[in-house]
């Protein structure tokens, strides 16, 4: 009997040791198998934190992009608003249809250009009234560019709508002689 006890006993002990034995490899297999998916969660984490950090540069250099953008439009609107008063000042408050026959006559004396006719037609454009003027010229061709250079700059703001162009037979010392007509407009206040 007291050896059957020892061999219970015995028993008992290599039962509670491989238990035990068991129980460690368990516990490491747990911490190997922890390990795995935290360094796999891990690598996950780094990556999406790298890409939310590329994603805020990105962030940053649209948001740079959009304030010169903002910038350039607030200038292109405050130019527009200083060339619309410019325009303005470049626009009398009447017609002064004498003003503009003379304006025309003194262009075309300066640049060496006869004009030949000029007839004149009413619009408007509700506060802005124009006045369409259809006129002949004839000189070179180097002369009628510096002649519309100057009607476009002219102080009163005009308009060329179209320029039509002949050229003519006569040479004088090489520079041939064109006949042009031009249309154009210029603008006056209505003050309704």
């Amino acid at each position: 009997m007291f050896e059957q006890e020892k061999n219970n006993s015995y028993r008992k002990k290599n039962a509670s040791s491989a238990s035990t034995f068991i129980g460690v490899f368990l516990i490491f297999a747990a911490f190997g198998v922890y390990n795995i998916f935290v360094s796999a969660i891990s690598d996950g984490v780094d990556a999406v934190a790298a890409e939310i950090e590329a994603t805020e540069a990105k962030i940053t250099e649209i948001s740079e992009t959009i304030a010169t953008y903002d910038a350039a439009k607030a200038e292109i609107e405050n130019a527009g608003e200083v060339e619309l008063g410019d325009s303005l000042n470049k626009i009398p408050e009447r017609m002064y249809q004498d003003r503009v026959i003379l304006n025309m006559l003194k262009l075309a004396a300066d640049h060496d250009v006869e004009m030949n006719s000029l007839t004149f037609g009413k619009g408007s454009f509700g506060a802005i009234g124009s006045l369409r003027i259809n006129s002949s010229f004839a000189g070179n061709y180097k002369d009628l560019i510096d002649f519309l250079q100057d009607v476009e700059g002219n102080e009163r703001l005009m308009k060329v709508n179209s320029v039509t162009i002949q050229m003519g037979k006569e040479s004088i010392l090489d520079a041939k002689r064109v006949n042009f007509s031009v249309s154009m407009e210029v603008f006056y206040q209505t003050n309704n």
